[in-house]
């Protein structure tokens, strides 16, 4: 999943922000109250591959799942989907005003560190991020958060997909077989998620085992 913003829970604690904003004028109002207690707002990323899932997480919030897919899959250039994509590139705006000095050309994991430390508020990056804060021995809803961006209907997605080259050889389609059948295993999906803080490809798993991270996107 795409959509998260990860957060310092210690960062919320100083600005005094008790609960997660659920628009994106809270959003900025909370960004604001981080400002003015010596915490850098935003930790940003200032590579362009970042920036573009950024801009995506915020389409998704301003268009909709059909509106989204109406601009990249029918390049559609609608008034509506104009509007959509003008409001994302204001909130993009807004945002840079939060960012420190150093975050051109920012390392993904380097911006998430500065979380890990409470030196910024909030991170816009994909469930990997969950590696970097696991490492640091920092846990889901204790010592950090995770929310879908605000106003959101759903989540961008990308998905990791194995594929097998036929040759013909049984040996190799057995073995082929097996690597499947380990990887789409119900309770593989729910140790790698765990590990990842990536969402199970499949529906029918013990979701009970998932931390809150992970539970937000399965819902």
């Amino acid at each position: 999943g795409e959509s998260w913003i990860f957060y310092s829970k210690e960062a919320f604690e100083k600005a005094g922000i008790s609960q997660e904003p659920k628009t994106w004028d809270e959003l900025f109002a909370d960004l604001d109250k981080m400002k003015a207690a010596g915490i850098v707002p935003v930790a940003w990323g200032g590579q362009p591959w970042q920036q573009t899932k950024v801009f995506n997480m915020i389409l998704l919030s301003q268009v909709g799942i059909d509106g989204f897919l109406k601009i990249y899959v029918d390049k559609d250039k609608s008034q509506a989907s104009v509007e959509g994509v003008t409001k994302t590139l204001e909130i993009l705006g807004k945002l840079r005003g939060y960012v420190d000095a150093g975050a051109a050309g920012r390392n993904w994991n380097d911006a998430t560190a500065m979380l890990i430390t409470a030196k910024a508020g909030v991170q816009f990056m994909g469930d990997w991020a969950k590696g970097e804060f696991t490492v640091a021995g920092k846990e889901p809803g204790k010592d950090y958060g995770c929310m879908i961006v605000p106003e959101s209907k759903g989540m961008v997605y990308i998905a990791d997909a194995l594929w097998f080259p036929k040759t013909g050889n049984a040996e190799t389609d057995k073995a082929q077989k097996l690597l499947a059948e380990v990887v789409m295993d119900p309770a593989v999906q729910v140790e790698f998620a765990l590990k990842k803080g990536s969402v199970p490809m499949r529906s029918d798993v013990d979701k009970s085992k998932l931390d809150v991270c992970a539970q937000k996107g399965v819902e």
